[in-house]
């Protein structure tokens, strides 16, 4: 558990944030066109680089994590680079992911005040290859985030 009396705390929210936005990003990539996935890299540049600069400033310009933000913006790089694009209709309507053919992910998020953001819907077969770098990010070796 994280000690919020800790005077890195707010480093490691701030680490949390970014690598929210980040999952939030390629999550929706997995379903994305390939002129969008491309645009949603573009996105991700600036949690990436949030990382970056909380690694250096904060994380003593830390090796390890440098590795795993570079492991994750090539991964997502990757992903943005895949040709397929999803078949007609909305995700909500397909059953199986474009670019694998497995089953989708569908969370509900009875908080959401808006109801077409109530469902998370996309790959996790296809997030699956980028779990090494988050596992990095997300340690004690890394951020710390997963005490949050």
């Amino acid at each position: 558990m994280l000690d919020l009396d800790h005077p890195m705390t707010d480093h490691i929210f701030a680490a949390s944030r970014a690598e929210d936005r980040l999952s939030v990003l390629c999550k929706l990539m997995t379903l994305a066109s390939a002129q969008e996935r491309q645009r949603l890299f573009a996105e991700c540049q600036e949690p990436l680089n949030s990382l970056r600069r909380l690694n250096a400033a904060r994380f003593g310009a830390s090796d390890f994590i440098a590795d795993a933000v570079t492991e994750l913006e090539d991964w997502l790089g990757s992903l943005a680079a895949l040709e397929t694009t999803p078949r007609e209709g909305t995700a909500y309507a397909i059953v199986s992911c474009p670019v694998c053919g497995g089953l989708l992910t569908r969370l509900h998020h009875a908080f959401m005040p808006q109801p077409e953001r109530r469902w998370s819907v996309y790959c996790n077969h296809c997030l699956g290859p980028s779990s090494p770098a988050w596992h990095k990010l997300e340690s004690s070796q890394g951020f710390g985030t997963w005490a949050i």
